[in-house]
C-alpha cells in the first residue's frame, strides 16, 4: 500500500503545477525615467534614491531591457552598480489569486555569478532574492499583509532561488507585491530567467478532508493518508477566529480509537511528500480520553523530507512532543522559527546531520526545560539566531540541556548568535560532552558566555536518575547513580512547569536510592530533577489516584 507521509512544515514538492504565463512577447517601451520607468510590458526596472523597493525612484537611472529567448536581459551599465536594481511586476496584469491553494515562486539566474552578496542593503531581511507581500483577509471588510522573502544565497552557478506561500483557509487572498532585488556586477549583461508564479492547487489537499489512519494493531506511529496529493495543509480553526502570535491555532492529534493512557504517536516524514503549516498554526497531541490536562506523547520523525519554513511560522514543540532528525534539510526564512519548550526534545539522530538555517535566517528557540541531544557521529551546525525563553514562575538559574555523544559534534558557524530573553544570563544551555565535541567559535566571546560545557569522557555518562514504579501512589522511589559527590538540588515540577517540592539531598557516588513522599500531590504528569553546580539530570514520573 501507497503511503504519503507528512513532512513537517513545507517540502518545495510541486507536483502537477499549473504555471501562470510570466514574460509576453514584448513591443520594447520607451524609457520614460521616473515613476515610467518600464521597459519589458508589465515589469518595472528602476533604483530608488533610498534603496528600498518601495522608495523614491531615481529619475536618473533609465534602464533599456530587452526579452531574449526567455529571458529578462539588460546591462549593468545603465546603472549605479554600487547599489541594488529592482524588478517589479504590475499586479493587475497577473491572473487572480484562487482561494484554497497553494503557490510556488521561482527565480532563476542562468549568470548567477555576476551577482554581488548584498549585505549592505539589507531591508527587514530582504537582500537578493524575491519579495512578495499578499493581503489576507481578517474578516469580511479588513485585511492583513503577509511579507514573504526568499533570498539567493550567494553560491553555485545557474542558481534558483524559490519560495512556497500558503494562502489562510479558505478565504480569498490577492497578491499586493511581488518585487525581484539584485546588487550586480559593474558592466556585466543581467540575465533573469522565467520570474514566474504558479497555482499549486492540484498539489495541495487541506487536512479536514484528509483520512487519518487508525491507530491500532500495536502500531506505534501515526498516518496521514492521500492518495492524490503530495502537499497537506494544516489551516487554521476558523471557529477560533483569526490566528496571531498570540493567539496560536491547533490541531489536535489522537490516536483513534482514543485511549486513556498517555501513549506516544509518531508521525514519520519521508520525502517526496509535506505538510504545510499556514502562519500560526500548530499540531500538538491530544488529550488523553476523558483528561481535560493530560496529553499524548507526540514524535515528529524526519526521514528526508525538504521543509521549507516560510515566514510567520513559529512552530511551537509543546511539553511532550520531540522532533527527530534523521536525513532531510530545514530551510528557515528570516522570520521563521522553531521553538521547543518545556520537557520537548531536539534530537539529531545517530550518524546524521542537522543544519539550522543559512546567512543567519531564522530561529532556533529554546525554553527553561527543554533538551538537545546530538547522537553519536551525529552533527548539528546552527547558522542563525538561538533564542532563550525562561520560565517566569521558577527563579534563579534556568537551563538547556545539550548532550553529545561519541563522536557526535554541535557546531557555531559565523552566523550564529544568542538572542536571550532573560535578565542577568540567569539562562544558559548546558552542554555535556559524552566523547562528543562542542565548536563555540562562530559566536561571539558574548555570547559564549550562555554556554557552560561540562564533561569528559564517560564521566557524565555515569549520571543515571532511574524512576523505581512507574506510575507512582503516595510515594516515587528513585535510583540516582552520580560520580560527583555532596550536596544535590531536588525539584518536582507539574507539566505546566510549576514548581510543588524543593529540598537539598546530599549524595554518594554510585547508587543512591531515594524515597519522595507526595501522597498531597494531585495526580497527573511531574518532572523530577537533581541539579547541583550546572549539571541537571530529570525524568517524568505519573503520579496515580
Amino acid at each position: 500500500m501507497k503511503s504519503l507521509l507528512p513532512a513537517l512544515l513545507l517540502l518545495c514538492s510541486f507536483a502537477h503545477a499549473q504555471v501562470i504565463p510570466n514574460f509576453s512577447e514584448p513591443e520594447l517601451q520607451p524609457c520614460y525615467g521616473g515613476d515610467e520607468v518600464m521597459t519589458i510590458p508589465n515589469w518595472a526596472i528602476y533604483q530608488t534614491l533610498d534603496n528600498t523597493w518601495d522608495g523614491p525612484r531615481d529619475s536618473t537611472v533609465c534602464i533599456d531591457a530587452e526579452y531574449v529567448s526567455y529571458r529578462l536581459r539588460f546591462n549593468s551599465a545603465q546603472l549605479d552598480a554600487s547599489r541594488p536594481v529592482f524588478i517589479k511586476a504590475n499586479i493587475d496584469t497577473i491572473a487572480p489569486i484562487e482561494p484554497n491553494t497553494l503557490w510556488k515562486y521561482a527565480l532563476n539566474f542562468p549568470n548567477s555569478n555576476i551577482l554581488v552578496d548584498n549585505v549592505d542593503y539589507c531591508n527587514d531581511g530582504f537582500c537578493s532574492g524575491m519579495l512578495l507581500e499578499v493581503d489576507v483577509p481578517m474578516t469580511d471588510t479588513t485585511f492583513i499583509t503577509r511579507e514573504y522573502v526568499a533570498n539567493y544565497d550567494g553560491t553555485g552557478y545557474d542558481a534558483d532561488v524559490e519560495m512556497c506561500v500558503t494562502y489562510e483557509y479558505p478565504e480569498f487572498s490577492k497578491l499586493r507585491n511581488f518585487v525581484i532585488k539584485l546588487v550586480v556586477e559593474e558592466n556585466s549583461i543581467i540575465d533573469v530567467y522565467s520570474p514566474d508564479y504558479q497555482n499549486m492547487m492540484w498539489a495541495a489537499v487541506y487536512l479536514d478532508s484528509v483520512n487519518i489512519l487508525d491507530f491500532g494493531n500495536g502500531n506505534p506511529y501515526y498516518i496521514f493518508e492521500d492518495w492524490e496529493h503530495n502537499n497537506i495543509v494544516v489551516p487554521y480553526n476558523q471557529e477560533d477566529g483569526f490566528p496571531s502570535q498570540d493567539a496560536i491555532s491547533y490541531f489536535d492529534i489522537y490516536p483513534v480509537p482514543n485511549v486513556v493512557e498517555q501513549t506516544e504517536i509518531i508521525v514519520y516524514l519521508y520525502s517526496q511528500t509535506s505538510l504545510i503549516f499556514e502562519p500560526f498554526t500548530n499540531l500538538r497531541p491530544g488529550l488523553c480520553e476523558g483528561s481535560d490536562s493530560l496529553r499524548h506523547e507526540l514524535t515528529i520523525e524526519n526521514n528526508g523530507a525538504e521543509l521549507c519554513m516560510i515566514p510567520y511560522i513559529d512552530v511551537v514543540m509543546l511539553p511532550s512532543m520531540s522532533y527527530v532528525h534523521k536525513s532531510g534539510k530545514i530551510n528557515f526564512s528570516h522570520k521563521s522559527c522553531i521553538r521547543f519548550k518545556f520537557d520537548s526534545d531536539l534530537i539529531v539522530a545517530e550518524s546524521s546531520h542537522f543544519v539550522c538555517g543559512t546567512l543567519g535566517e531564522g530561529f532556533i528557540a529554546f525554553d527553561d526545560g527543554s533538551r538537545v541531544t546530538v547522537e553519536s557521529n551525529a552533527t548539528m551546525t546552527v547558522n542563525n539566531g538561538i533564542v532563550l525563553f525562561d520560565s517566569p514562575w521558577l527563579h534563579g538559574e534556568q537551563w538547556t540541556e545539550i548532550d553529545v555523544f561519541e563522536g557526535g559534534k554541535i557546531i557555531f558557524e559565523d552566523g550564529a548568535y544568542v538572542d536571550s530573553h532573560v535578565a542577568d544570563k540567569r539562562f544558559k544551555c548546558l552542554i555535556r560532552l559524552h566523547g562528543g565535541s562542542a565548536d563555540l567559535s562562530g559566536l561571539s566571546p558574548e555570547d559564549r558566555a550562555y554556554f557552560v560545557v561540562v564533561g569528559k569522557d564517560a564521566e557524565v555518562d555515569s549520571h543515571e536518575l532511574v524512576i523505581l514504579g512507574n506510575p507512582a501512589k503516595n510515594v516515587v522511589n528513585f535510583e540516582f547513580n552520580t560520580y560527583e559527590l555532596g550536596e544535590w538540588q531536588l525539584e518536582v515540577l507539574d507539566n505546566m512547569g510549576k514548581l510543588h517540592l524543593r529540598e537539598s539531598l546530599v549524595l554518594e557516588t554510585s547508587k543512591n536510592n531515594r524515597s519522595l513522599d507526595v501522597e498531597k500531590l494531585p495526580a497527573g504528569m511531574y518532572f523530577l530533577s537533581l541539579t547541583k553546580d550546572g549539571q541537571k539530570v530529570q525524568q517524568r514520573v505519573l503520579i496515580a489516584e
